[in-house]
């Protein structure tokens, strides 16, 4: 009889830390390469613009986490992501970040307003892809996708 009441216990516990792998959060930390993009049509963009995007903005990017924390440190910017959704602001460009998990997509709002350029909403999908590159999927002002690989 114990032994009945041993296994079911057992059972119990591994379904239990199953569940709690199954729900757990992606790591982003590391430094990423972009690999890929596609505009808001899904068409590939040619190398070249690639590269120039690469070059100007996203490439590469280098992403630490503590505690709720996230820092996205890039060429020419830092962003700060705060991971329990709370929001923060960057005075000096002009935009609010507002994180939440879906599942195991972080999904970022951007709001931002610089009465000199631009103004408006930005909304972003960052998870793995089950080959283990990081999927940014963009929306809002910029609509596209970007594939990155971990170095």
């Amino acid at each position: 009889m114990e032994t009945k009441g041993a296994s079911a216990s057992g059972i119990v516990a591994i379904l239990f830390v199953t569940g709690l792998v199954a729900q757990a959060k992606p790591d982003f930390s590391g430094t990423w390469t972009l690999i890929a993009a596609t505009d808001k049509s899904g068409d590939l963009m040619k190398t070249r613009e690639v590269r120039l995007i690469a070059l100007l903005q996203w490439d590469p990017e280098t992403i630490t986490i503590e505690g709720q924390k996230m820092t996205v440190s890039k060429p020419f910017e830092t962003l700060v992501y705060m991971l329990d959704g709370t929001p923060s602001k960057d005075e000096e460009a002009g935009y609010v970040l507002t994180s939440k998990w879906e599942g195991k997509t972080l999904v970022t709002t951007m709001v931002f307003e610089d009465s000199i350029t631009m103004s408006g909403k930005q909304i972003e999908k960052r998870r793995i892809g089950a080959d283990g590159t990081m999927v940014v999927e963009m929306s809002g002002s910029r609509d596209q996708t970007l594939v990155y690989k971990k170095k």
